[in-house]
């Protein structure tokens, strides 16, 4: 005689099966906040903010990476001068870098090579390690009185070779090769105090925080057509900067205006304030966990193995 499958486990296949084959992500948004010495998590729209580490008083993180894949977020400490890392529910908190570090500000990652970069404020170098803080090195080490000192923020194109960063106190953004550090050339200039900066070289724009006019702006990576996307209203001091990918939207962290501000690449619209606070709530850098995609098939793979499970269930319990 036919064997039947419960009605119920029908529908199931049949709800299954019209799944898609990925998910959508459910990424989060990590920022460290210099005032009160933590680090945070939210969700991209800012809910479901908590405190991943809290570092303790006298401690000032600065620049933040994260490693979605990895696991990891790694982060720059002023004061006590060192690269650190920690999962990313802030477990297994590790010092990675403690030797020749002066002012670290801000840490980006290049996953490929296997290696974390970190811009040394007042030591006048950017300087790379590996994942683990091993092997470290000097890429760009920037002679006293030039016009390219105390870097401060990052970002890296490794598929382009090369490295970009701003200074402390100039209007300018700088690029590099990145292999060693040669080739400086000032990309960007007439800027009052930029501080992040993020390369979108397959988009070919630059986008930047300018601290001191309190705007986020853009320009094409060959030059020109520079725009003012957010501020000067509803903005004091932007510091870090992201730019999500997946829904071309930037995100960047006000330090002085108490806030996360977000808003499409393209500028255009008013910007949402997704988080806020009194003091000392004051972001500092951000960056964007990027929740792993299943590859094309998992869920299908899944679904007919799950019918095969409960159809035979089904059968044992006629039997």
């Amino acid at each position: 005689m036919m064997k039947r499958i419960a009605p119920w486990t029908a529908m199931l296949a049949i709800t299954l099966g019209l799944l898609p084959a990925t998910l959508a992500t459910a990424d989060d948004l990590f920022w460290t906040d210099n005032d009160d010495s933590r680090i945070y998590r939210s969700n991209l729209d800012g809910t479901d903010r908590q405190v991943v580490l809290s570092l303790g008083a006298g401690v000032d993180p600065r620049g933040v990476a994260i490693d979605s894949d990895g696991g990891w977020m790694y982060w720059a400490e002023n004061g006590t001068n060192r690269i650190r890392r920690a999962n990313l529910d802030g477990s297994n908190m590790q010092t990675i870098v403690a030797a020749n570090v002066g002012f670290p500000a801000d840490v980006e990652l290049d996953l490929a090579a296997g290696k974390v970069y970190w811009a040394d404020r007042d030591l006048d170098w950017i300087r790379r390690a590996n994942l683990d803080g091993t092997g470290a090195e000097t890429v760009v080490n920037l002679p006293a009185g030039g016009n390219a000192t105390a870097p401060y923020f990052l970002d890296l194109d490794p598929a382009g070779g090369k490295i970009y960063w701003s200074d402390f106190d100039s209007g300018i953004i700088h690029r590099a090769n990145l292999a060693d550090g040669s080739s400086i050339e000032n990309i960007v200039t007439g800027l009052a105090r930029v501080r992040d900066v993020v390369v979108d070289a397959a988009g070919g724009k630059i986008y930047w925080n300018d601290r001191d006019t309190s705007r986020v702006q853009r320009e094409n990576l060959g030059g020109g057509g520079r725009e003012t996307l957010y501020g000067p209203a509803g903005l004091a001091e932007p510091h870090g900067l992201v730019l999500h990918d997946a829904n071309d939207t930037l995100f960047w962290a006000d330090g002085d205006g108490r806030l996360i501000g977000a808003g499409p690449s393209g500028g255009g619209v008013p910007f949402t304030t997704i988080a806020t606070g009194g003091a000392p709530f004051h972001p500092w850098d951000i960056d964007i966990a990027l929740t792993p995609i299943p590859e094309p098939g998992t869920l299908a793979l899944a679904a007919v193995g799950l019918v095969v499970v409960l159809a035979g269930a089904a059968r044992r319990k006629r039997a």
